[in-house]
């Protein structure tokens, strides 16, 4: 595990290695991406699923994020689905 001074510097680092680990990950059902957006606040990095094929792509996708052990909170209740 990384450490660093500021949670900028470390949502930049999350956000590459969670881009490169689901560059490949499409819905098995509809062959579709994910929308992802990251940000930080005072405490936590975020990921939040903003747009998604279907419930259980985004469960998929967000326990992707999850197993990497680097963005704090992996957000899914807002998420528009497609189809």
């Amino acid at each position: 595990m990384m450490f660093f001074d500021d949670l900028e510097s470390k949502l930049a680092s999350d956000q590459t290695i969670c881009k490169s680990i689901l560059r490949d990950v499409k819905c098995p059902v509809h062959k579709l991406k994910a929308r992802i957006i990251y940000d930080y606040d005072n405490d936590f990095t975020y990921a939040h699923i903003t747009k998604c094929c279907c419930p259980q792509f985004a469960q998929i996708v967000a326990d992707t994020i999850r197993k990497t052990e680097t963005i704090d909170v992996v957000e899914i209740d807002d998420c528009e689905y497609t189809r």
